[in-house]
């Protein structure tokens, strides 16, 4: 997955502590085929199986335990707690506690007993589900402690071990750089896995944070957001993501109640998103266009430049293009499923496939408080060109020419995923072709192949396309030109394409590609991620939660001086220290305690000028949050 640049989120029930990470899961009927245990270790009676998907087993904390450890983090305290343990089956493992009778539980997974906390949760709610995601090691033991929060009362709950697909990651941004809060409230964000919620999640400070999340194929995800009665909450937005692939971009602000849904898929299509401008689709003929779009896409195509009427900017629409062949008149009529806000606006016309770079021809909108009815498009006697606060939901019809090429976006600002129909009414002597894209983009990888990266792309079909630049980037942020690929040019026939990355960076690497036309227009791609990196090369990283000193232990492979650099949420130096050479020690000691509380990134400067990518790690505040 790729590497955070931003602090963690924080639970909405609390906002305390931070947590980490939380996975979906199935959740089943409980068994009692397994017991938890007072003291931590490989002990028969507390060893818990790992499934393929969540099986409860009863996991209790009970009078006579007492308190054994505190590793610190998600509000931790030296109270009675309970342990157990499991060995790890696959690469990646999700583990949740789930309280009974309404307790407040805290749950921490260890690489040993007494050793460095791996991740840690706490929802700060009764019977919140608990919920840790970790690499992990097959073979490997790891450790389960749950600590009843702030009480040393017996408490009655389940447990499940079970190994997710894949990570997705939510990313929750605010434009200003304060966080979804103000004096007016907190905005939030629901994670929802088959029913399930994984918490409320709000971002406290800071320009950006994430929450990755483990999910299994099939699984349904959910994304809810509320603007909890903040005043600025329309400097948030957000953006999922699965192995560093965009799924969703929401607007700004994102849509209150349900932002986006989506049917889990951990290799999802490097196809570029029909909800995005660049993945528009071809309109052939004058047949009616049904469709449900449920996503902004991942690309924002629109702004205050070429928005026109639709000042809320994107909701959950879709991109077309079309050309007639014959010039004339087009209208037509867009009917909702139901009393559903849908809207639309046109722009052109350009001599060739292009995103909208300025105000639309065309725009209008229907939501049936201020218009007539829900109907909304082109025609019905109308003489005005764009909708106002008064209008109904119509506007003038569109003298098209020939040969010219013509965009449309349709807009569900309802945002309820329901469908619409779109009928054509073609007159005086019009008629639509089919002109595609000047490049129809099926797929695009970045594979790490030790020391080099392969950037592959395959185009189905091709319209006077003159070359691919090939962009790279280290945060997924500021991309930079690495090379170009000539292009077929014209091609009705599918063509693949390779590039090999020389000289990638150690640890994660984005790419994207620009392809340009034969007259200069350009169009970018999504954005692919690979990561180029040797399992041996990367330290470990304890405690983790960290209050005061962050131990990195290095492989032998680092036996070299190097410098350990510490970033900000911001991506900014704030920390440094250079070590000697480490072929005998292992073992290197960071002093944090002066570092505010907050997600951080250590960068391991080598000898030969290479980076190596260390992890993140949670600076802890000092100070227990008060119950």
């Amino acid at each position: 997955m790729a590497t955070s640049t931003g602090p963690p989120l924080e639970k909405q029930a609390r906002f305390g502590l931070a947590l980490c990470v939380a996975a979906g899961m199935l959740i089943t009927t409980s068994s009692t085929a397994q017991t938890s245990s007072n003291t931590c270790g490989t002990l028969a009676a507390n060893k818990y199986p790992v499934n393929s998907t969540c099986v409860p087993q009863a996991f209790n904390t009970v009078t006579g335990y007492t308190a054994v450890y505190n590793p610190g983090g998600c509000n931790a305290a030296a109270r009675k707690d309970a342990f157990g343990w499991f060995q790890a089956t696959t690469t990646l493992t999700t583990v949740r506690y789930t309280p009974t009778g309404g307790a407040d539980a805290i749950l921490h997974v260890l690489a040993a007993c007494g050793g460095a906390v791996l991740g840690c949760s706490d929802v700060g709610v009764g019977n919140g589900a608990e919920t840790v995601t970790i690499p992990t090691i097959p073979g490997n033991n790891y450790y389960v402690r749950v600590q009843r929060y702030n009480s040393n009362t017996n408490m009655t709950g389940n447990l499940c071990i079970f190994n997710p697909t894949c990570l997705f990651r939510l990313t929750l941004n605010d434009s200003y750089g304060d966080g979804w809060a103000d004096i007016f409230g907190q905005a939030y964000v629901e994670i929802i896995v088959n029913g399930v919620s994984l918490g409320l999640w709000s971002l406290n400070a800071g320009f950006t944070g994430y929450v990755d999340f483990g999910v299994t194929d099939g699984d349904i995800v959910q994304v809810i957001y509320s603007d909890g009665g903040a005043l600025f909450y329309d400097e948030n937005s957000m953006d999922l993501s699965v192995n560093g692939q965009c799924l969703f971009q929401s607007y700004t602000p994102p849509n209150i109640g349900l932002a986006y849904s989506v049917t889990a898929d951990c290799t999802p299509s490097t196809t570029a998103l029909a909800q995005d401008c660049v993945g528009g689709a071809t309109i052939c003929g004058n047949a009616s266009i049904t469709n449900n779009s449920v996503s902004t896409g991942c690309v924002l195509d629109l702004d205050a430049s070429n928005q026109g009427c639709l000042t809320s900017f994107e909701r959950q629409g879709s991109w077309y293009f079309f050309s007639p062949s014959s010039s004339g008149t087009v209208g037509f009529t867009i009917t909702p499923s139901g009393n559903i806000d849908y809207d639309f606006a046109i722009w052109g016309p350009f001599s060739s496939v292009q995103c909208p770079t300025g105000p639309p021809v065309r725009c209008s909108w229907a939501d049936g408080l201020f218009t007539p009815t829900y109907l909304t498009g082109m025609g019905n006697g109308a003489m005005d060109v764009s909708e106002d606060q008064n209008g109904d939901g119509w506007v003038q019809t569109l003298n098209v020419m020939a040969d010219s090429v013509y965009v449309l976006y349709v807009d569900n600002f309802s945002s309820t995923g329901q469908a619409f129909i779109l009928d054509w009414e073609l007159t005086n002597g019009a008629s639509l072709d089919c002109t595609t894209l000047p490049v129809e983009l099926i797929d695009l990888q970045a594979n790490a192949r030790s020391p080099v990266i392969d950037v592959t792309w395959t185009t189905a079909t091709e319209h006077n396309s003159h070359h691919f630049t090939v962009e790279r980037s280290p945060d997924n942020v500021t991309f930079t030109s690495i090379g170009t690929v000539a292009a077929a040019g014209n091609a009705q026939f599918r063509n693949d394409y390779l590039f090999v990355d020389e000289t990638p960076f150690r640890g994660v690497n984005y790419y994207r590609l620009e392809q340009v036309d034969m007259d200069g227009a350009s169009v970018r791609s999504q954005t692919v991620v690979a990561t180029l990196t040797n399992s041996e090369d990367r330290p470990t990283l304890y405690p983790n939660p960290v209050s005061d000193v962050l131990n990195v232990v290095f492989p032998p492979a680092m036996g070299k001086p190097v410098k350990l650099v510490i970033l900000d949420a911001l991506g900014r130096a704030v920390a440094a220290v250079s070590t000697d050479d480490l072929s005998g020690q292992r073992t290197a000691q960071l002093p944090i305690g002066q570092l505010a509380p907050g997600w951080y990134n250590l960068r391991i400067d080598l000898a030969d000028g290479s980076v190596v990518t260390g992890g993140g790690f949670l600076k802890n505040r000092r100070a227990a949050k008060p119950p």
